[in-house]
């Protein structure tokens, strides 16, 4: 017998102020993954490598782009993610699923798309800029 959970996922934006505050992003349409950034690697191998295999070695992460959809209103969220985008500063997320994990990051909004399709709800795609290290919840984020 299975131990799959059926899950899903809230997305916060911090106000930034001590103690943090956090409102949910609302309804939000996309699946809500975790964003991962993996290291860059460098190859390492030299004639006096060991083995016939290469040798690697990893570097810094690069930044990430990681996207999502919602169903686009005048919602107070949408408003503070489009007048982050327009300061250009740098803001704070997290994903929380209802098992109680996620990821906890800092990222730039990048932009917020705002299409109008003829017979169809407004929707917006919004992109996060991350370069920053992206926290485990609750295991690497204190309370």
């Amino acid at each position: 017998m299975t131990n799959a959970v059926v899950t899903q996922a809230i997305l916060r934006m911090g106000d930034g102020e001590d103690p943090e505050v956090f409102t949910d992003i609302a309804e939000v349409t996309s699946s809500v993954d975790d964003p991962e950034s993996p290291p860059v690697w460098h190859t390492v191998t030299s004639h006096s490598s060991p083995t016939e295999f290469n040798e690697e070695i990893p570097g810094r992460r690069p930044a990430i782009d990681w996207a999502f959809t919602v169903n686009y209103t005048s919602h107070a969220s949408h408003l503070a993610l489009k007048a982050a985008k327009n300061a250009r500063t740098v803001e704070h997320f997290q994903i929380e699923d209802t098992e109680g994990e996620g990821a906890d990051f800092n990222a730039y909004v990048s932009f917020v798309k705002i299409m109008r399709p003829v017979d169809a709800p407004k929707t917006a795609e919004i992109s996060l800029r991350i370069n920053g290290e992206i926290l485990d919840i609750p295991s690497e984020v204190s309370a």
